[in-house]
């Protein structure tokens, strides 16, 4: 159960978790010995890591895409191969139509295309669909509420 201090500390958790502890006792006005151990309390429950967000662009990685993929073949197999795939951003099992959505980045179109040839031809793809992703308007801003 979270309580009301950890919706207070999330949020800046969630904008910049590299903020010293210091600084959010001086923002929420919680000590920081309170602020440091609702954290640890939360690492082992919520908090699954601590990342970054990329400009893949500035990478060099210009093409980034959601795929949506129905397919025939083993799971286990499908599901390995995109883990290990170095394209890989992030991986989920989705229902309706389709069973798995795929985000990758590429250098360019022809990477992605290469790509996606390398699913239908390896992994008994019955259909899938590809959304380019143009621009980034916002990412990772959900915060939950204390209701």
């Amino acid at each position: 159960m979270l309580k009301e201090k950890d919706f207070r500390i999330i949020p800046h958790l969630r904008s910049n978790s590299r903020k010293k502890i210091t600084q959010m006792s001086k923002e929420l006005g919680i000590p920081v010995t309170t602020i440091y151990d609702r954290i640890k309390a939360q690492e082992k429950k919520l908090i699954r890591k601590y990342t970054a967000l990329m400009n893949f662009g500035a990478l060099g990685y210009h093409t980034k895409a959601l795929i949506a993929l129905k397919i025939s073949s083993s799971r286990e197999e499908f599901e390995k191969f995109i883990r290990s795939h170095p394209s890989t951003n992030s991986f989920y099992k989705i229902n309706y139509d389709y069973d798995y959505l795929v985000e990758a980045v590429f250098k360019d179109m022809k990477e992605a295309n290469e790509f996606t040839e390398q699913l239908r031809c390896n992994f008994g793809v019955l259909y899938f669909k590809t959304f380019f992703i143009l621009d980034d308007i916002e990412r990772e801003v959900f915060l939950p509420k204390n209701e």
